[in-house]
């Protein structure tokens, strides 16, 4: 993204801890000066989003709240642009996206999950989760939908 003429900051944190409480993003978060959470528009947290796993075939949009936020009207555009009907809305605040929720950043968590049931994959954080159960497609398609989101944000 470094090549594309935007007036927008993007960062790309990596953050750790998760299955002993998000202790990577309560940390992070909680270092964000006011300044720099005042311009941020929002977080967008990518959680298995190149599962091969066939039945999860919708990219659930997970807001802590349930209700639309920058992030999920920012992915529905890019979704209506790239001409997909991927995206669904639901309400789970169990990722690294709550803590930036919790300091005031618009944000949602991204994971592809069954329609009907909120399934995840069956190997979700267990030894089998292994790179053999990759989809480039679903990787791909989660990537264009990120790249459009973040290069035609509208505020």
């Amino acid at each position: 993204m470094q090549d594309i003429p935007v007036d927008k900051e993007v960062r790309f944190v990596a953050l750790g801890a998760e299955e002993i409480g998000l202790v990577g993003a309560y940390r992070y978060a909680e270092t964000l000066t006011e300044e720099e959470i005042n311009r941020s528009f929002g977080n967008f947290n990518m959680d298995m989003v190149a599962t091969n796993w066939e039945p999860a075939d919708t990219l659930y949009v997970n807001v802590v709240d349930g209700q639309a936020n920058n992030v999920w009207y920012q992915a529905n555009a890019a979704s209506n642009t790239l001409n997909n009907d991927i995206l669904f809305l639901f309400q789970r605040g169990a990722s690294d996206h709550v803590a930036f929720h919790q300091v005031g950043i618009d944000a949602a968590n991204f994971i592809w999950r069954e329609p009907g049931t909120h399934s995840l994959e069956p190997w979700y954080h267990t030894p089998e989760d292994t790179i053999d159960k990759i989809s480039t497609e679903k990787l791909k398609m989660v990537g264009d939908l990120i790249f459009t989101s973040v290069t035609e944000l509208d505020y």
